[in-house]
């Protein structure tokens, strides 16, 4: 089906861009963003909540002051544009996720460009909002490393215009930047799964303070944003086999193994001051993936929908892996086969996606031509 001719066609591309020049390397790139954003914005009725972005679009009522207006706005303005045209929003959608990804890999110093690409749509088959709103966040990571939270509140104001939930972010400005060792980091990981299993507590807390805030008065959209996050959804463990659970908290704790693995060995060094503020930004990046995981695996079994903040803190982690690729294999052959490798991983990440729980927002795909 097309799902795999796209992911087989970007795939290639990201074998191909490898010791390439920097002229044919512009090309390949500009070729993939054209697959995939056009791939994902000419779909129709396809993806998450489709009827409610449609809605969106085309009956729009403008939100209060705080409630999401940078996404009405964005939405206005394409309307307004394009004639109505509801595939021009979700291609100017994908197009801007797209090109604010490719913006951080290059901040950070990365290479092979396609494979960031080949990330806007194997991570997010169909784009929401959520992932508009995360991009946005994540470029506000540099200022984490530069320790600027004025310049970082801002990025996540921005972002809390397009998903309000984004706010909940502002508390890993916080997260410790030193560097931890990998007994601390594995110890933490573990703890943080043994609260998550007594999570009832959490969530009896979590609720008091709910309560406390209805009472309080709050606005109804805001109130309603809570209780969805707190009691909405269905927790991903309560579907899944314990084989299938146990496998995910083994390969959390594989690539804590590894990212610390890059970060010693290709990241602790620097010889001029490009190299000390890329270490720096993998050790926060490292840091923001590590700790984003610690939260959600404490919230993951009670409370589903908060746990996408602890997702959103781990936003870099697609970095940490290409950066320390390209650091350990400089040889091209070895860094091709390396790719190969990294592709078949993000296959089977990509085929459990496709034929999963929400297998019928995907399949069969709908297009407007």
């Amino acid at each position: 089906m097309i799902y795999y001719v796209v992911f087989s066609l970007l795939a290639f591309l990201i074998l191909v861009s490898v010791g390439v020049k920097r002229e044919k390397q512009i090309f390949i790139e500009i070729l993939a963003i054209v697959i995939v954003v056009l791939f994902q914005g000419l779909r129709w009725e396809n993806g998450t909540d489709w009827d409610s972005y449609y809605g969106m679009f085309m009956y729009p009522s403008e939100p209060i002051y705080y409630n999401e207006y940078g996404w009405w706005l964005l939405n206005d303005i394409v309307r307004r544009f394009s004639g109505e045209s509801y595939t021009a929003m979700l291609i100017v959608q994908s197009a801007l996720i797209v090109l604010l990804n490719i913006k951080f890999a290059k901040y950070v110093g990365l290479n092979n460009i396609t494979s960031v690409i080949f990330g806007c749509f194997v991570g997010s088959i169909f784009p929401v909002r959520f992932a508009l709103a995360s991009i946005i966040v994540i470029l506000g990571f540099k200022h984490i490393v530069e320790r600027n939270f004025k310049k970082f509140f801002l990025y996540v104001i921005v972002a809390s215009t397009i998903h309000i939930a984004t706010l909940l972010i502002i508390p890993f400005y916080f997260v410790p930047r030193k560097r931890f060792s990998l007994v601390m980091m594995l110890f933490m990981y573990f703890a943080s799964i043994m609260i998550g299993f007594a999570s009832s507590s959490v969530v009896s807390f979590l609720d008091s303070i709910n309560s406390l805030l209805a009472i309080g008065s709050f606005d109804g959209d805001i109130q309603e944003k809570i209780d969805g996050y707190m009691y909405g959804g269905i927790a991903e463990y309560s579907i899944r086999s314990v084989s299938s659970i146990i496998l995910s908290f083994c390969s959390g704790a594989f690539f804590i193994w590894l990212y610390h693995y890059f970060g010693n060995h290709y990241f602790s060094k620097a010889s001029s001051t490009q190299e000390e503020y890329q270490n720096n930004m993998y050790h926060t990046l490292l840091n923001l993936y590590i700790f984003g995981m610690y939260f959600n695996r404490t919230v993951a079994f009670a409370i589903p929908y908060l746990s996408r903040i602890g997702i959103l803190a781990s936003g870099g982690v697609g970095m940490l892996l290409l950066l320390g690729m390209e650091k350990k294999f400089r040889n091209k052959s070895q860094l091709w086969l390396a790719f190969f490798v990294y592709i078949v991983y993000k296959f089977i990440l990509f085929n459990q996606t496709l034929h999963g729980q929400y297998e019928s927002l995907f399949i069969p795909y709908h297009s407007v031509i």
